[in-house]
């Protein structure tokens, strides 16, 4: 990382992480909410935090077990943080 874009990198993490905090706050206050939980989950992942998006899309697959847009986010997570066997 260059140091012109150091300033930037901050500003997006501190951005990033006062959405986060908003949008759980949210998910407390109403858990059914599908676009809350894959809004935190594109958060995360934008974060590089692909665990911890793994792990909200897992916990948002417990309350909508049916619903097929998690599972493709889902698999596509689990995909791109295993590497490819080459």
């Amino acid at each position: 990382m260059s140091w012109y874009n150091f300033p930037v990198k901050i500003l997006y993490n501190a951005g990033s992480s006062l959405a986060i905090f908003l949008v759980k706050r949210k998910l407390k206050k109403d858990h059914t909410d599908l676009g809350k939980w894959i809004l935190l989950a594109k958060l995360y992942e934008v974060r590089q935090e692909k665990k911890e998006a793994i792990k909200t899309l897992k916990l948002a697959q417990r309350i909508f077990p049916k619903s097929e847009l998690l599972k493709k986010h889902l698999a596509r997570l689990q995909n791109t943080s295993q590497p490819s066997a080459r």
